[in-house]
């Protein structure tokens, strides 16, 4: 799912839907809070999702350097989900609280 020189303009929106689906949402909780500081923010993410559709989709929606992607997966049946924690390189940050 990289982008290339070669994607046609038409496909480009498409793409981007899709790493919009990949990503669902930014977990905020107190210990995502606590891992913000050392530059490592946990997101909610589609259960077919794997480690590179994760780090493209985070480094093209956020514009930032992702150094390293690990995955949690949640198995219930009626709330299947995974959880990344994305670190992110030095110096660089996400705002995941709207103001």
């Amino acid at each position: 799912m990289s982008l290339s020189n070669k994607v046609p303009w038409k496909q480009l929106n498409s793409i981007m839907d899709l790493k919009s689906k990949i990503i669902k949402q930014p977990l905020i909780s107190e210990k995502g809070t606590d891992l913000g500081g050392i530059n490592k923010y946990i997101f909610l993410t589609h259960s077919g999702a794997n480690k590179n559709q994760i780090k493209e989709a985070i480094e093209s929606i956020y514009k930032v350097h992702v150094m390293d992607v690990n995955v949690v997966r949640n198995k219930k049946k009626a709330n299947e989900y995974k959880k990344a924690i994305v670190t992110i390189k030095a110096g660089e940050t996400i705002d995941v609280i709207p103001h």
